[in-house]
């Protein structure tokens, strides 16, 4: 039994590993992989290591900051600072089924179209690439999505080349750098899990007057999108990305 168990655990985690080579090990396949090798670790030193006392007292230090650190993640974005005197806003992008969004993104593009009801004169970045295994970018079904819901074409800029939030706002820097350089301010727009992350890099990027406006996440998807969203936080904070 322990044999099989053995290779069930392996077997998992070489093809964790090579998903993510495939995928560029993105957040939630590296988590998925790390996950899997601390499990399998603890289970096979399980005889030896059950009496280690301080390796119980961090593990639960260790979660406990886990747990402290999502909190504060979502206390963190359910706080907008926008004003709806900003240049700009900068809608970051999220998975998308087809060329309709997904659930959450629908939420992000929602409170796009309450920003531009708001303040009609600022200009709207929507920033997303194409996925993979998709034929549509984000960007591009977020455009058409805002494009229905009312917001002027001339309002709104796609940037289609990026495929990680750092991307994200470093090309939306460059499109606002290049075309619209009398911008002060930009407002970041996306769910409330993902907003600091998201203004820490934009900040971090030199962005001007950053602002934020926080879009709910459906129920059903906050538990695993906060799970992925603390180790892409623990990534920023070693890699700046």
């Amino acid at each position: 039994m322990k044999f099989l168990l053995t290779m069930a655990c392996v077997g998992l985690l070489l093809n964790t590993g090579r998903l993510a080579l495939a995928t560029g090990a993105s957040n939630s396949t590296l988590l998925s992989l790390g996950i899997l090798v601390a499990v399998y670790a603890y289970w096979l030193l399980y005889d030896r290591i059950r009496t280690w006392w301080w390796l119980k007292a961090a593990m639960l230090t260790g979660l406990a900051f886990v747990c402290g650190l999502a909190t504060f993640t979502m206390v963190f974005g359910r706080y907008p600072t926008a004003t709806f005197r900003e240049d700009a806003a900068i809608v970051l992008g999220m998975q998308i089924m087809g060329d309709q969004p997904s659930p959450g993104l629908q939420s992000r593009l929602q409170r796009a179209v309450y920003f531009h009801a708001q303040n009609p004169q600022a200009v709207i970045i929507v920033s997303g690439g194409v996925g993979p295994g998709h034929t549509y970018a984000e960007a591009q079904v977020m455009f058409n999505y805002l494009a229905r819901a009312g917001v002027p074409e001339h309002l709104l800029v796609k940037e289609a080349a990026s495929h990680s939030t750092f991307q994200n706002l470093v090309n939306s820097r460059e499109i606002l750098d290049a075309y619209f350089p009398h911008v002060n301010s930009v407002a970041i727009i996306t769910n409330d899990f993902h907003l600091y992350r998201a203004t820490s890099m934009a900040q971090q990027l030199g962005l001007p007057g950053i602002t934020r406006l926080y879009a709910e996440t459906p129920p059903l998807t906050l538990p695993g999108n906060l799970t992925r969203e603390v180790a892409a936080i623990f990534k920023m904070w070693v890699t700046g990305e």
